[in-house]
């Protein structure tokens, strides 16, 4: 079982079901080796919200966006009831790992050199439509059910 940081998190705090049912699937999928923190916000230039962010000793850190939403990929575009994602999904997770990347190269010694990989969770997706977009690698589109 992935291990809730800080312990006593309440899943209720978290914006909406989506993001509760993905920890909720991390927590309860994982191993005790994985730390899983949720809604964690970086302020700065800019400021940046990633809905969960995985760390494991041996397996590194992972940044997961949540999208609520059925989604279905056209000509390399993701889309949401015929309306085009703005930001798109991966975009705004690499944005967002990215930040989270430099803020710990920057500020933990000993982390100069840590990648933080990045993942987009579907739980209300069952399967992708459409061709991914050449940049996205199926294993970082979590659809429920993989998350199942």
């Amino acid at each position: 079982m992935g291990r809730l940081i800080p312990e006593d998190f309440p899943l209720s705090a978290l914006a909406n079901d989506a993001e509760r049912r993905v920890v909720e699937a991390f927590r309860d999928g994982l191993t005790d080796g994985w730390l899983i923190l949720p809604d964690v916000g970086l302020t700065g230039n800019r400021d940046y919200q990633l809905d969960l962010v995985l760390l494991h000793e041996d397996w590194g850190i992972v940044d997961v966006e949540v999208k609520g939403h059925r989604v279905q990929v056209r000509d390399g575009a993701w889309f949401q009831a015929g309306s085009r994602i703005n930001p798109q999904p991966l975009s705004q997770a690499r944005s967002n790992a990215y930040a989270l990347r430099g803020r710990l190269r920057a500020q933990v010694a000993g982390l100069e050199h840590v990648d933080v990989e990045y993942a987009v969770a579907l739980p209300n997706t069952t399967e992708i439509t459409g061709q991914l977009p050449p940049d996205v690698q199926a294993p970082q589109v979590l659809t429920a059910p993989l998350l199942d």
